[in-house]
């Protein structure tokens, strides 16, 4: 439980944009738990955030072991946008892949496709999954991947143009699923 609030916490400084907060506090959490993935991807968002590329692509790699093949969709998907970002493509290619293959055999939600496709700089496709949500918010079954792209959670620049970003206002956070454990 120890972890979840510090990954929580973690997440919540990062979100209200006190990335060196945020980093010592993922860090404890990794440091007690080396093997929380969660601590370590959200990490890498703040490293980011920081423009600490380095400390970012670290924390993406070290996602990267933490989890295991059958991981779910969002955290590679969630990869892959930040290596995007990292102009790593090969490796956002690698983790997009991935949750293409998961996509063949298992529902995976619009946000997750839209953000693994960031990661792959297909804008357009990752535009059209976002709008398929938008629509139609029962697609999303869990709310935190339409959380982290509303709140543009990576930093991202394409999110801040103006088709995306009024996209991203269309997201009724209150309505999408899971959203108590946002809260907790």
């Amino acid at each position: 439980i120890r972890d979840r609030v510090l990954h929580e916490l973690g997440y919540a400084l990062h979100a209200s944009g006190k990335h060196q907060e945020a980093n010592k506090v993922l860090e404890k959490c990794l440091e007690l738990n080396p093997r929380e993935a969660i601590a370590s991807i959200m990490l890498a968002r703040s490293q980011f955030a920081l423009g600490n590329k380095q400390q970012a692509l670290e924390a993406l790699q070290l996602t990267e072991r933490l989890i295991s093949d059958d991981a779910a969709p969002g955290i590679r998907g969630d990869i892959a946008w930040g290596y995007g970002l990292l102009g790593r493509p090969a490796d956002a290619r690698r983790a997009f892949d991935k949750v293409i293959r998961q996509a063949a055999t298992r529902y995976v939600d619009p946000a997750v496709l839209a953000w693994s496709y960031m990661g792959i700089q297909d804008y357009q496709e990752a535009y059209k999954q976002l709008e398929l949500a938008a629509n139609d918010l029962s697609l999303i079954q869990d709310s935190y991947p339409a959380h982290f792209i509303r709140e543009n959670s990576w930093s991202d620049p394409r999110l801040e143009q103006s088709d995306f970003l009024a996209l991203r206002k269309r997201f009724d956070l209150k309505t999408l699923p899971n959203e108590s454990s946002l809260k907790k």
